[in-house]
Order: C-alpha cells, then structure tokens, then sequence
C-alpha cells in the first residue's frame, strides 16, 4: 500500500486537530504595495493543504473558527506557532486480505512542519491457518531505515518515543466481506478489537486455536482481556486443546457455564471448579455467589472453605441469620480467624459470627492496650520537659491509647494509628488541652 493511501484511509477514519497558519503576506505582482504595510493575511490551511492570501478585514485571522477556502474547523495559529503538529503522532494499523492468509501492516504517522504526513511501515504480521509470523524495523537519523527482523511472536507492536512515552495505536476499519474467505473469518475480530488492547496477540492465538471463536460466543470473552496480565490464571481455566465447545472450560458442566456467565475474574472460576469437586456448592446462583465470596477473601478462607465442604451450610446459616452477604460474613472470618491466632485460641465456628467477631476485637483492643501502658507511663516521664501551659492553655504527651484512639475519633483523622511509634519512642504526640482538664 502506497504511503497516500495509508494517509487517506487514515484521515477518512480519524478526526485530527486541524490548524490555520497565518502572517503578514505581500502580493508579488503589486508592486505597489512593496514595502509598505501589507493589506493581506499569508495563510496556510492543514485540512486542505492550500497556501493562500486573504485580504485584512475587521476580522482578524485569530478570531477565525473555519478555513475561508475549504470550510473545514480549525484552530487558527501564528505562522511559526507549529509544535501542534509535532504532537500528532500515532501508529496505525492496516489489514490487508491475501486469499486465506491475512496480512497487517503497522504505520509510524507524523505529521510534519508542512503540514504533511510521514508514514513510515515498521512492522509487519502474516496470518495463516495454523499460525502467524511478525517482522519489525526501525530508523534513525545516522543509518537511516534497517533492515527488516523476524520476530518470534506475533503482538502489536507500540511506538515508544523518548522518556518512556508510547504513542496512540490505532486500528483501521475492516469490513466483515474483507475477511471472508480468510482464516481469521470467524475469529470475532470486531469484539477483540473493542474489547482488548492488544488484538493482534489475539489473532495470533485464534489462528493456533479456532476453537478461541465459542468462548466469545458462550460470554465469556472477558478472559482474552484478562489473559493479557494473568495468563497462568487463563490456562489454569481453559482448554485451548478442546475437541469440542464443552470441554473448553476445564472441569465445568454446560450448567456450571450458566451460573458463572455473570462473573469476570479468572480466580472465581478457579475456586468455583475447586467447590464443586469437592461437593461443597451446588451449580446454581447460591453456589456461585459463595465461590466468588471465597476467591475474594484470604487464602487461608479459600482453603478452608475447600477442605471442608460443610462450611458452605455454616455460612448459609450465618447469612440467614445476620442478613450480611457472603463476601462479608467471609471476609469478616478470616479477620476474625487472624485475632484468634493473635490472641491464643478460641471457637472458629460461633453460633453468631458477626457477634463473636466484635467481641473478640473489643477483647483484643483491651490486650493491646494493656501491653502499652507502661511504654506510654515512660514517654510521659522522658517528655515532662516539654509540658508548659499559657493563657489558660496545656500542652502536654497524649496519656495513653485509649486517649489517642479518642482523639482519632473526634478529629476523624488516622491519628490513632501512630500509637505503637509514640509509645516505642519512634515519634512523639502532644495534645492541646484546657488547663482545668
């Protein structure tokens, strides 16, 4: 593809900022006005690429919204005011059919001082039935354009330009008859490019596996996207090598697939698949709402909740009885199976978990501040120096945790969180209080 077409195709499917240049212009063939104040405007349109004169009016060019000789939007600019232009830089993507196989060129596009456009090819895929081949190559100042290198997988390719920064990609429009015929026809291309980042990558898999296409159509086209930062999490749920649609979601039934069609996180499916080997939920809603509440809380909740299944009736009962989700009764235990640790045993299953759990914290709470009372009784004696008191007013160190998590309540501020540091000497705490207090 010639580089004007690639413009063309490219302008015919983007907006882009479009500026008008202007300065001070002398008319050549009226000598008259040689020398003397010029009445016209040089301008210099970048929509329609016309370097015209425009006689001065009462309007001046800074005021202009349109172009007075093609119509076209425009913002209008000094002469030399030309750094916008420099910030027009994207790369642009290209699908080419060539019988089953299917060709994408990817486009460096600049556009220069003059208002031009540079369109520089710097990579290049190949797809064909079974797999997929890329080549890129660069330019430079001093070697100018190298020599084209084969890649070993097939991805989009970014334009990374200085200081880390990495320029818009774009995907040209490719009609459904275009891709007839060609092995990436059934690959849901419209989808993956609205849904992921990185379509290429995706292409480059279906055409290794076609059989990529039904997991768009069962609804669950949400792992390409999540695959793209979690692929040990995608393989650990999907079978690439199915025979058949059924078989792609490991260990899951065509009613498991019902019940999880509402969910978007590999982790759920995981620790669904895991409940359901085990017996401890059922494929209905329920059974599906407690996975996704077990994938979300701590491990240690997670593997609980698998090597004992009977605990899915336990939080039944407890989510019936307190009216709380199962996200929260679960996330309330492992918080509560933590304090048990901390303070040396106690029930794990109580009859009123939310109960339980309050109770122990308070109980805690009490432990922790017993363990800091002598602490704070020492800062007190080794800040007693910087206590004074004026106007009626006291400065003096905070007393004990118990004040701290007081004035935290009453400032709403995370004050009380800086109790430890003050009682081991890691910073200090003072209070403003009245001197009859």
């Amino acid at each position: 593809m010639y580089e004007s077409d690639v413009v063309d195709k490219l302008r015919s499917e983007l907006s882009m900022q479009e500026f008008l240049f202007y300065r001070t212009g002398f008319d050549e063939f009226d000598m008259l006005i040689c020398g003397e104040e010029s009445k016209l405007w040089e301008c210099q349109c970048t929509a329609c690429g016309q370097t015209f004169l425009e006689e001065k009016s009462k309007i001046a060019p800074r005021h202009w919204t349109h172009c007075p000789r093609c119509g076209t939007k425009i913002e209008p600019r000094r002469w030399d005011a030309r750094k916008p232009l420099d910030e027009q830089r994207l790369s642009y993507y290209i699908f080419q059919p060539d019988g089953e196989r299917m060709w994408v060129r990817g486009y460096q596009i600049a556009r220069l001082r003059d208002a031009s456009f540079d369109a520089f090819e710097y990579a290049r895929m190949v797809f064909y039935p079974g797999g997929s081949k890329r080549w890129t190559r660069s330019r430079d100042y001093f070697f100018g354009v190298h020599a084209w290198q084969e890649r070993r997988e097939a991805k989009l390719k970014l334009w990374h330009s200085g200081y880390g920064y990495t320029r818009e990609n774009w995907i040209g429009r490719i009609q459904t008859d275009e891709i007839r015929g060609t092995c990436i026809a059934y690959s849901q291309l419209d989808q993956a490019i609205g849904t992921l980042h990185d379509p290429i990558a995706y292409l480059a898999l279906y055409v290794k596996y076609p059989i990529c296409e039904y997991l768009w159509k069962m609804g669950f086209g949400w792992m390409f996207r999540a695959r793209e930062n979690d692929r040990a999490g995608f393989q650990r749920c999907v079978n690439l090598r199915a025979k058949k649609p059924r078989d792609l979601l490991k260990g899951l039934t065509k009613q498991d697939v019902r019940v999880l069609k509402p969910y978007s996180r590999f982790g759920t499916i995981e620790a669904y698949r895991k409940l359901r080997a085990c017996g401890a939920i059922n494929p209905d809603k329920d059974g599906a709402v407690y996975a996704d509440a077990a994938a979300s809380a701590s491990g240690r909740v997670l593997t609980l909740c698998i090597e004992q299944p009977e605990l899915h009736s336990y939080f039944k009962r407890q989510k019936k009885r307190s009216g709380l989700r199962y996200h929260d009764l679960l996330r309330d235990w492992g918080d509560y199976l933590r304090e048990i640790d901390e303070i040396g045993g106690g029930e794990m299953l109580p009859d009123d978990l939310p109960e339980a759990h309050r109770r122990l914290s308070a109980r805690l709470r009490k432990k922790r501040l017993a363990g800091l009372t002598q602490e704070f009784r020492v800062r007190r004696h080794l800040l007693r120096q910087y206590c004074w008191h004026w106007g009626g007013m006291l400065v003096r160190p905070v007393d004990s945790e118990e004040e701290i998590l007081r004035e935290g309540e009453i400032q709403n501020n995370c004050v009380a969180g800086y109790a430890a540091r003050h009682a081991q000497g890691k910073t200090c705490i003072f209070v403003l209080r009245r001197a009859e207090q």
